[in-house]
């Protein structure tokens, strides 16, 4: 049991109170589905305390940290070993207890654990290994190995040999006494190693002085390399490989080549003729254990075929050489040569002529110098056939490209057509031109074209233009400054140093010269120009006047008068042909200003006392509204306007141009409507009581605001009950929208009773403070009511109970305007 007593120390009123305390003490307890097993092992505990509100659950030897906050708990040890296990268990007030048992737990199984003498080694690979397990609580009764390549042991410690390359994991499993099984595998424990020997050849047959490409395809980690290209045995070589890695495991490849070279050789089916052309087959008849895979023949006449048995026609008398070039499958390359194997009779000489080119008229020498056999020569030059001897000469009169033959003839009726590779060629060039224009005026443009036949390229060009100056390109433009008659001459030069020329003429008139002057350049929209023609001209006299006056509109009058009746720049333009058609432009612009807008507002109407923006277009202009009363600023483009009566203003702008514009607005002003409100001005009242309001006026609206504590804020008379002093005003609105205002005062009074409440103790004196508030007066009665038939009209009394109980006191505050307030 628990006593509490409390005094008052101002009135020394005590009371004491006691109250009984239950204390209680959970117990802690929990159980394990199992104790006793082989790692790795899972055990359920469950909490069997009768108080279960908060649990944890530790494991000291694996955490110093709960494992489980849970009414039941899954766990499962990795290790062998013994356990204690530790539950705290705590209620709902907080109490705690806490039970722990000690080797709660027993969990079997071993350490597998293994060590080899050699993780790494040539094939074959022995390696020896040692059983390093242990077990905590019994021994190991069983060993299962396995190698990784396929093999298994149940020895304690095998010996294993490892006959194939590669890396190998190794995995020992054991089962100790209580038939716990456990394993450890070590990953790539074990690399066997053997590198091997290979390379590749493209063949096993060469030829002799042949460059052999051997392609080592050894496989291994860092090995070296040793080649041996044996020695010759017969034309027999024994090439050896001999590779090593990095840790000594070696391998060695023996390949055997055989160098040969191929039994070149070939035949014609004829090789003797007497006239050509003469057909001849060759066969190829190369011996070799090797496939050929391509043929080259080359007959002696510069032509050549690819073909493996050639056919070939000769078509000039002469001795050949014949060549064949074959190249093997394995890269073997071979020739054969038969000189002066093809014996061709027949006419035959050596066609030469000079000069090989020339102007016309143009003579040219010919020479056959044919052999002795050479009986018959036929010239064809090109443009004439004659018979003639060894040596002619040959007039071009015309022209032109010739190539030149001669047809020999000997005395077993052979015939041979002797060529030459050059040409004659015969060229002067005729020089013709066009004029784009032989009449111009000053200045005048001219393009010139080159129209020139030639037999051979243009070497070189030359324009005078008769006035001092030239050109070389072939299709000049040049532009005659002055006026006058011009001799044009155009001559030209081919490559082979043949000339000709040509002449023309064309006549430059003078220019006239357009001019003209405004009355005006300048002005105020709208602008009258007077124009007036000055222009000058020779004595071919003008023909035609266009004037252009910028705006769409043209005339062709000598002197016009135009009107611009919008603003903006033109440019005016006389254009004036004389009778030859030459003609000249004379410009002038003409600057035509806009008049400055004026009021953006139409007339209007306002009420008395509002205002209106007078708005006018801004810009850099000069403003005077007028008159200037009732407006905020008579200088501005847009003063604001409150005219007492109704009142046209004008604005007089004048622009930075100096354009003038004047333009009015009527502001037409209505009067308000009469508005008189009651009571006027002020009237008071207490809180919580009512009072009327009211409005009489000529408009037909009424509004009060605000409309808080109004019973009818939209008519013109309303109760009003304010929770505090208000001003209430009335817009009165006329059939114009124009409105009046006028407004009344709600004074309100309020007391407020209120007292603080004493420490009433039996049969002592307590005391009661007037804590009452008042607003617009002062309190000036007070009525006390204690509940026990006693009373008092003091502001702060003292009263004495004499008899236990409780006692509603109230208490009545009035003030000097009437407004009263109790409370209780």
């Amino acid at each position: 049991m628990v006593e509490l007593t409390v005094t008052d120390t101002v009135s020394g009123c005590q009371k004491t109170k006691t109250r009984n305390i239950q204390v209680s003490k959970p117990a802690a307890s929990f159980s394990a589905n199992q104790v006793n097993g082989c790692r790795p092992f899972q055990v359920t505990f469950a909490n069997t305390s009768s108080f279960n509100d908060n649990t944890s659950w530790l494991i000291p030897s694996v955490s110093s940290n709960p494992v489980g906050n849970q009414d039941s708990l899954q766990y499962t040890f990795s290790n062998a070993g013994k356990y204690d296990v530790q539950m705290i268990n705590c209620d709902a007030t907080g109490c705690c207890d806490t039970l722990t048992k000690q080797d709660y737990i027993t969990v079997n199984g071993s350490n597998p654990d293994f060590t080899l003498d050699s993780t790494a080694g040539c094939l074959p690979h022995t390696v020896s290994f040692t059983d390093q397990s242990s077990s905590q609580f019994s021994s190991i009764a069983n060993w299962q190995w396995d190698f990784g390549d396929g093999s298994t042991s149940g020895q304690q410690n095998p010996t294993h040999t490892y006959n194939q390359r590669g890396t190998f994991d190794v995995t020992l499993t054991v089962t100790d006494t209580f038939g716990c099984t456990n394993s450890e595998t070590k990953n790539n424990v074990v690399s066997s190693l053997q590198p091997v020997a290979d390379f590749t050849t493209i063949s096993d047959t060469f030829c002799k002085n042949q460059v052999f490409l051997f392609n080592n395809q050894s496989s291994g980690t860092q090995l070296s390399y040793a080649w041996d290209f044996g020695d010759a045995n017969n034309g027999t070589y024994t090439v050896s490989l001999y590779v090593e890695d990095n840790y000594g495991c070696d391998s060695i490849i023996q390949q055997s080549l055989t160098v040969q070279d191929p039994e070149m050789g070939f035949f014609a089916d004829d090789t003797v003729d007497e006239c050509p052309p003469f057909l001849v087959d060759f066969t190829d008849t190369t011996q070799y254990n090797i496939p050929i895979s391509s043929w080259r023949w080359e007959f002696g006449d510069s032509t050549f075929s690819t073909q493996q048995d050639a056919s070939h026609i000769y078509t000039e008398p002469g001795v050949y050489d014949v060549s064949l070039f074959v190249e093997f499958a394995n890269g073997c390359k071979d020739t054969v040569t038969k000189q002066n194997l093809i014996d061709l009779d027949g006419p035959d000489g050596n066609l030469i002529f000079s000069p090989k080119q020339g102007c016309t008229p143009l003579e040219v020498c010919f020479n056959a110098n044919t052999s002795n056999t050479t009986i018959g020569r036929i010239w064809d030059f090109g443009n004439v056939v004659v018979s003639g001897p060894d040596t002619i000469c040959h007039t071009y009169t015309t022209n032109g490209i010739y190539q030149p033959t001669v047809l020999l003839s000997d005395t077993a009726g052979c015939n041979f057509l002797l060529e030459s590779e050059d040409s004659v060629v015969v060229d002067t060039p005729s020089v013709d031109f066009g004029i784009s224009s032989q009449v111009a005026c000053r200045p005048a443009t001219i393009s010139f074209t080159d129209s020139t036949t030639t037999q051979v390229d243009i070497a070189e060009y030359h324009w005078d233009f008769g006035d001092g100056t030239t050109d070389t390109v072939p299709n000049p433009t040049h532009v005659f400054d002055t006026a006058g008659t011009f001799a044009i001459t155009y001559s030209v030069e081919n490559e082979i140093g043949c000339r000709d020329s040509s002449t023309d003429q064309i006549t430059v008139y003078p220019q006239p010269e357009a001019d003209f002057s405004a009355s005006d350049t300048a002005g105020c929209v709208p602008v009258t120009v007077q124009f007036s023609d000055q222009s000058t001209i020779a004595d071919t006299g003008i023909v035609e006047k266009k004037w252009y006056f910028g705006d769409s509109d043209t005339s062709t009058a000598s002197d016009p008068v135009h009107l611009y009746d919008s603003s903006g720049t033109y440019t005016a333009m006389l254009v004036i042909t004389d009778k030859l058609g030459c003609t000249d432009t004379a410009y002038q612009d003409i600057h035509v200003f806009p008049l400055p807008d004026g009021i953006q507002v139409d007339d209007t109407t306002i009420c008395a006392k509002d205002t209106i923006n007078l708005v006018a277009s801004q810009g850099d202009s000069i403003y005077n509204w007028s008159p200037g009363y009732g407006l905020s600023d008579s200088t501005v483009a847009s003063p604001l306007a409150y005219p007492d009566t109704t009142t046209e203003y004008t604005l007089d702008v004048l622009s930075s141009n100096g354009c003038p514009f004047d333009d009015t607005v009527l502001v037409n002003v209505i009067s308000l409507p009469q508005l008189s409100v009651a009571p006027s001005p002020d009237t008071s009242m207490c809180f919580g009581d009512t009072v009327q309001i009211s409005a009489q006026g000529e408009g037909v609206g009424y509004s009060w605001s605000p409309p808080d504590g109004l019973f009818t804020p939209d008519s013109s008379f309303s109760q009003a009950s304010p929770a505090a002093t208000t001003t209430y005003t009335m817009q009165h609105t006329d059939t114009n929208g124009c409105s009046s205002y006028d407004s009344v005062k709600v004074i309100v009074n309020r007391s407020i009773a209120s007292f603080e409440e004493p420490i009433a103790c039996l049969n002592d004196t307590s005391y009661f403070t007037d804590q009452s508030i008042n607003i617009g007066g002062q309190i000036i009665k007070w009525q006390w009511d204690f509940g026990d038939g006693d009373s008092s009209t003091v502001q702060n009394p003292a009263h004495l109970y004499d008899a236990e109980g409780t006692y509603p006191v109230d208490l009545y505050v009035k003030d000097n305007n009437g407004c009263e307030d109790d409370t209780t």
